[in-house]
């Protein structure tokens, strides 16, 4: 079982197994105040330890901080972490060195009073940091999707009031290209990460993870393509004074969040409903998943998601999905295209929700491979295929079209009776053109303090003192000892 750990050292916790709270509702401040060294040498030793990054060592070169793993075979270069601003974070990527000299009024670090000594300090957009897909995606940590165990844990103290995502990977779409020639936005990559936000009059640590990677655009149903699990501990309105542990969990069915190593159950209020109308434990599945097929066994506790029953899994690269921005007589149209290794093998068209009685006639999918340094002259030599959509609303064709991976580009577009239908939003310029263009890619990056949404860096301000991944499933005994809580 893979268990991704991403421990941020967050509000303390007493011995009740059940609230993170003690009596008094107040806090523990400290935690266990071994030698940072020692700290760091209790996470290495635990298995199949995907990644750590302490955020003190260094590569080789010693421009890049780096994590270590005990699978496999020594690098010391392993998954170099680049700092990014969100002034030009869409064309540069900095080492530790080249950051000091274009911000050297941004401090890398500040505070060395958690549990490895050495944190690094994500300010919403004007620090955050990430690992490039390139660096990782033939490693361990690409082989993070599908049913694979994981946990995911980071130590944080937070500095201000902006909270977002903590770490992991979730592009929503819209970084690749900002003249929108290139549409990402209508197709995500979005796998796992924590995320902490003020939620229910409390401020709550959250577990996401997507089923489709969808994009957030359009916003026709829930435009987040995503489960979420809800630790119901309150993390003191993100105290400033705290280290916390925060860490998610998937053992392949289920999907649970801990603080410090705590599962505090959550419930929504009776009858709560979301801006849709909807029962709230609706957003608790990814309905451009499939609506009905990954809705979790039991709505009672929001922070222990049960899909035993479904073929929930999380969000692999090869199964990319593309939304069109065309409502009509549905509520969200969309292709599914699935690569194996280096060829599309299957693009098949798909709908949620009827709002009339025909939704599929007439219907067709057009579309065309080709290389991104192709000129629109070669461009134009390529025919453009198509398939038909039945009145069921049902389509595909199977394909056996090259790609490669970073330069492919797939051309996809949605016609009625022969008709290009352009995006409804073109107020926005989202899609006037009626056509996607989407570059193959090999998945999103592993960030920190930081999330890819509509051209926007939405971050989180925390000292990030350490961040693990495991692909297995910690127990919740194994949290507790590593959360260094006193």
């Amino acid at each position: 079982m893979i268990k991704i750990f991403i421990l941020a050292l967050l509000v303390s916790c007493n011995n009740d197994d059940n609230n993170i709270v003690n009596k008094n509702n107040t806090t523990n401040l400290g935690y266990n105040k071994l030698s940072s060294v020692s700290n760091i040498e209790s996470v290495k030793a635990i298995e199949d330890l995907v990644a750590f990054w302490d955020f003190n060592t260094l590569s080789l070169d010693r421009k890049h901080y780096v994590a270590y793993s005990n699978i496999g075979s020594f690098d010391p270069n392993l998954y170099p972490i680049y700092l990014k601003n969100f002034s030009d974070y869409r064309t540069k990527n900095y080492n530790n060195t080249e950051w000091g000299i274009t911000y050297p009024n941004i401090p890398i670090h500040e505070d060395s009073t958690g549990p490895f000594g050495h944190s690094l300090k994500i300010d919403a957009g004007n620090l955050f940091a990430r690992v490039l897909r390139s660096d990782f995606k033939d490693n361990e940590l690409g082989k993070i999707h599908g049913k694979q165990p994981f946990t995911l844990i980071a130590w944080v103290k937070f500095h201000g009031t902006n909270t977002h995502s903590i770490t992991g990977i979730w592009d929503e779409g819209n970084e690749e290209n900002p003249s929108r020639k290139i549409f990402k936005q209508y197709s995500g990559q979005r796998q796992f990460s924590l995320f902490t936000k003020n939620f229910e009059g409390q401020a709550r640590l959250f577990s996401h993870f997507s089923a489709t990677g969808a994009a957030t655009f359009p916003q026709r149903t829930n435009q987040y393509a995503q489960v979420r699990s809800i630790d119901g501990g309150n993390l003191m309105n993100l105290s400033t004074d705290n280290w916390y542990q925060l860490a998610m969990v998937y053992d392949g069915e289920e999907v649970t969040s801990y603080i410090n190593g705590i599962h505090t159950p959550f419930s929504y209020p009776s009858g709560h409903q979301n801006k849709a109308g909807k029962l709230i434990y609706n957003d608790l599945f990814d309905p451009m998943a499939n609506p009905e097929s990954f809705v979790p066994v039991s709505n009672e506790n929001k922070n222990h998601l049960s899909y035993r029953d479904t073929d929930f899994k999380i969000y692999s690269p090869n199964d990319l999905m593309i939304k069109f921005d065309y409502q009509g007589d549905v509520f969200e149209r969309y292709v599914n295209v699935k690569i194996n290794g280096n060829n599309i093998v299957n693009i098949v068209y798909g709908y949620i929700g009827s709002k009339g009685i025909d939704h599929g006639s007439g219907y067709s999918v057009k579309y065309r491979v080709y290389d991104k340094n192709s000129t629109q002259s070669q461009i134009d030599l390529i025919p453009i295929k198509d398939f038909t959509i039945n009145s069921n609303g049902i389509g595909s064709t199977f394909i056996n079209e090259p790609i490669s991976v970073g330069t492919t580009v797939l051309e996809v577009s949605l016609y009625k009776n022969n008709t290009l239908l352009k995006g409804e939003n073109v107020s926005a310029n989202r899609n006037p053109e009626g056509m996607i263009k989407r570059v193959l890619g090999s998945g999103g990056h592993f960030s920190f303090g930081q999330v890819v949404h509509s051209g926007l860096c939405k971050g989180t301000q925390a000292h990030l003192d350490g961040v693990a991944v495991f692909k297995r499933a910690l127990t919740p005994d194994q949290l507790r000892v590593i959360s260094f809580i006193e």
